[in-house]
């Protein structure tokens, strides 16, 4: 499977046709990069109280966080209540705090190049000889799998 999930990366990369750079973003926000729910902490009237796990935090564009997010907690288990499940997100995002139609579109592009360019659960297994990755691996290729075979329909659904 790692070997695939590798194949099918490449694959997109090799044929995606517009490149990160040519999506005019800015990587000026300073970010979580691992921001869902298995790495907050709610209190008792679903705030968030506490946020853990800070190892990916880097400069990127302002909805990168959003979009992965999305990948990670509705996408990892891709089917029709899932997408729906992303697209609610979105939207509520979206709704607080609102940005032109065109950066969403480029974000999600980003987020899924930057998704395909990942080797983190792979590098982990292979080159860090360490175990705590390999549960991800099968959703993270089911997900990059519907992505890439359903993209054009996922982009109208959730951005429509």
């Amino acid at each position: 499977m790692t070997l695939e999930s590798v194949r099918l990366k490449k694959h997109a990369i090799t044929e995606e046709i517009i490149q990160y750079e040519q999506l005019g973003l800015s990587n000026d926000h300073l970010i979580h990069g691992d921001y869902f729910c298995d790495n907050v902490f709610f209190d008792e009237n679903d705030q968030v109280s506490y946020v853990f796990d800070f190892e990916r935090t880097q400069y990127a564009p302002p909805l990168y966080e959003l979009f992965r997010s999305m990948f990670v907690t509705f996408l990892s288990i891709p089917n029709q209540d899932n997408l729906a499940r992303a697209r609610d997100y979105i939207n509520a995002y979206l709704t607080i705090y609102p940005f032109p139609k065109e950066l969403v579109r480029n974000s999600l592009m980003a987020a899924f190049q930057k998704q395909m360019q990942s080797l983190w659960i792979e590098g982990e297994h292979y080159l860090d000889d360490s175990t705590r990755a390999d549960s991800l691996l099968e959703s993270q290729y089911a997900c990059n799998r519907y992505y890439i075979e359903n993209r054009a329909e996922i982009e109208a659904y959730l951005l429509g």
